[in-house]
């Protein structure tokens, strides 16, 4: 499996966003964040591009692995661009049923929360979940933080 590992330690290294890379690769920032977060493969061009925007060679930008990598990226967001925000694993299953029990859709859940209808449902859907949201929910369920993790 293709890991781009080596592109976000090169990152981090040079104090550059993955969205100014994109600016200067010419996609769109949460185009190249979707392909390299989830390890799918690039075309050469691309490949090529990020080459000459990084100063660098292919193995610099990729590396393969045996297995499917850990989101690594998340430790970078500790210490880099984002916060030093905690991200946790959590267990949307156990979330979505409380949510049931006590009588409330996604949406409306969401809604009640103050957040837009779908707020909940994108969540749901990413590896790794900021804790401060996941607190948010479990507060609004009544129900310690410990019991979605």
């Amino acid at each position: 499996m293709v890991s781009y590992e080596p592109l976000y330690r090169l990152l981090r290294e040079r104090k550059i966003t993955l969205q100014s890379l994109s600016e200067k690769v010419g996609y769109k920032p949460k185009s190249l964040s979707v392909i390299l977060s989830r390890h799918q493969h690039i075309t050469t061009s691309t490949l090529s591009k990020i080459c000459e925007a990084m100063g660098c060679r292919p193995e610099d930008v990729f590396e393969f692995v045996n297995e499917a990598p850990e989101h690594k990226r998340v430790l970078f967001r500790k210490d880099w661009q984002y916060s030093s925000e905690e991200y946790v694993v959590v267990n949307w299953e156990k979330v979505l049923s409380d949510l049931k029990v006590k009588g409330y859709s996604m949406n409306k859940a969401s809604v009640e929360m103050g957040k837009n209808g779908n707020w909940i449902a994108l969540r749901k859907n990413r590896k790794y979940t900021k804790k401060t949201i996941i607190k948010q929910i479990a507060d609004f369920l009544g129900k310690p933080i410990e019991e979605y993790l």
